[in-house]
């Protein structure tokens, strides 16, 4: 599932559905592993276009964001 960044970013919003589901992602080597974490409210779409951000600018993706609980988780690979 290797693609350009943008080309990425392009199918994470085509699978992004309500209620609103936010992918983990981690950038193995070539490929992308994606793993879902449900959220409360619209929130992802804020957080998707960060993590398009970071994907663009970055070999190794690291981002933040709010979980459910109101604390804030942390992924990094």
């Amino acid at each position: 599932m290797h693609m350009s960044s943008s080309l990425f970013c392009e199918w994470l919003e085509g699978q992004l559905q309500f209620p609103c589901v936010v992918q983990k992602i981690q950038d193995c080597g070539r490929r992308f592993v994606v793993e879902e974490v449900e959220f409360v409210g619209c929130m992802c779409r804020k957080i998707v276009s960060s993590i398009f951000k970071i994907l663009t600018t970055s070999t190794s993706v690291c981002f933040s964001f709010p979980a459910a609980s109101r604390t804030t988780s942390t992924y990094c690979h």
